[in-house]
């Protein structure tokens, strides 16, 4: 016991003896947390704060929280300045930009309330009933199979041609009508007071914003963050500082362990602690082979990126050759097609179809235009692998135009009409028109 306090004792007045810390450092360690060696070396102790450290974070959350509440103050008085500034909205009352947005509302309901009681619901609907009656007396007059059910067939088409027409229709008409007299209106005369209570709602928001960050500035940055912390590290930094920096052992550069005691980089001898940290670290992850293989990596990097430039410097001459290539194509394409007073409508890839056909479709066009080809003398002789492709090409770039053929439109190929149907193909009818 007795030789306890004697080593205690010796510790608290000498200078060091080469174990204990001297005195210059046992006052940078309280003041700052770290120790200086006699060899310049600057060590970090983590567990010990220092004074001047917890003073100077305190300042600086002090100087945080004046920002803050700058901040807070500024927004509080822009929010408060945009209260009664939200009135100029109301301006807009007494301009014209309400009346003409109501005027311009009903403009547009009655433009298209004119197309749908003049055209949709007037001379489409007319046009479905002449059309019917158009193919019944040709059925008539050919004295079609079954053709005496023809009118009856007619009839019904028309009727539900009528019915789904008249029903959308006024329903559509109802919805501009309401559009027009009673949303549209709404808007333009209710805008200016919305905007307003917009403008009161964001300056409210500002005012409570700026509040908060005054309390927050006060309170958290420097009540808390900025007194009690540095107290409370000050406090650490006497219970725990001062018996090290009278007992502790002085730091070298040997004992230096890089988690409880770290080395700064400003030491003269951190060159040897890197050493030291990576010969630890090759012990581990044999690093002598992971940066020889990165080196090597490198170098061929550093090898390819010229055979990259020189590939791309070729890529860019060969896409100004294609490019120049098809230039030169095009303007014999033209020439040919002008040559012959015909205008450029085929994609030169017939491959692409302007549009996807059903299997039923494409063997309906197949049909027509082989049929059409074995009849004309130009092209009954052909090759039929040269026939086949010519038919391709004439279908897949003109078959939407074929199907669009009103005889299609009345009756699909192999597509029977039933009372279940009729009502989908009517819709369809009136969407292709």
């Amino acid at each position: 016991m007795n030789k306890t306090i004697l080593l205690a004792f010796i510790a608290l007045i000498s200078n060091g003896f080469g174990y204990f810390l001297n005195f210059n450092q046992k006052a940078e360690l309280l003041l700052s947390g770290k120790i200086t060696d006699t060899s310049g070396n600057v060590y970090n102790i983590r567990i010990v704060p220092g004074y001047l450290n917890a003073w100077d974070t305190g300042l600086d959350f002090w100087d945080d929280g004046v920002v803050s509440q700058s901040n807070g103050l500024r927004k509080i008085g822009t929010g408060l300045l945009k209260i009664p500034k939200s009135t100029l909205q109301l301006k807009a009352y007494f301009t014209a930009s309400p009346y003409e947005g109501i005027a311009d509302g009903v403009h547009q309901g009655n433009s298209i309330q004119k197309t749908i009681y003049t055209e949709y619901m007037g001379t489409e609907l007319i046009g479905a009933w002449k059309k019917y009656f158009k193919y019944a007396n040709r059925a008539r007059e050919r004295e079609s199979f079954g053709w005496w059910l023809s009118y009856p067939w007619a009839i019904i088409k028309g009727t539900i041609n009528s019915t789904f027409r008249i029903t959308t229709g006024s329903i559509a008409s109802i919805a501009v009508f309401t559009y027009s007299f009673a949303l549209r209106p709404s808007h333009e005369i209710l805008k200016p007071s919305v905007l307003m209570v917009f403008d009161i709602v964001a300056g409210t928001f500002k005012f409570l914003i700026g509040n908060g960050e005054i309390v927050w500035g006060f309170i958290g940055q420097q009540i808390f963050l900025g007194s009690i912390i540095p107290i409370t590290s000050n406090t650490w930094n006497t219970v725990i500082g001062v018996p090290l920096a009278f007992l502790g052992k002085a730091p070298t550069a040997k004992s230096e362990d890089g988690w409880w005691v770290i080395m700064l980089p400003e030491s003269p001898a951190y060159a040897e602690k890197l050493k030291r940290d990576l010969k630890d670290i090759n012990g581990e992850l044999n690093l002598d082979s992971l940066i020889n293989q990165a080196k090597t990596t490198f170098i061929l990097e550093e090898i390819l990126n010229y055979y990259r430039i020189q590939r791309d410097s070729s890529l860019d001459t060969l896409q100004l050759q294609i490019k120049e290539v098809n230039v030169q194509f095009e303007k014999l394409r033209d020439s040919l097609y002008n040559s012959h007073g015909l205008k450029l409508r085929y994609s030169p890839n017939y491959a692409q179809k302007s549009r996807y056909f059903t299997q039923e479709e494409d063997r309906y066009l197949q049909k027509v235009v082989l049929e059409y080809l074995n009849n004309d003398s130009n092209y009954s002789s052909m090759d039929s692998l040269k026939k086949v492709e010519f038919l391709n090409f004439i279908v897949q770039n003109n078959g939407g135009a074929i199907l669009r053929a009103p005889r299609n439109k009345l009756s699909p190929i192999d597509v029977k009409s039933t009372p279940s149907t009729v009502i989908g193909e009517e819709i369809m009818q009136i969407k292709a028109q």
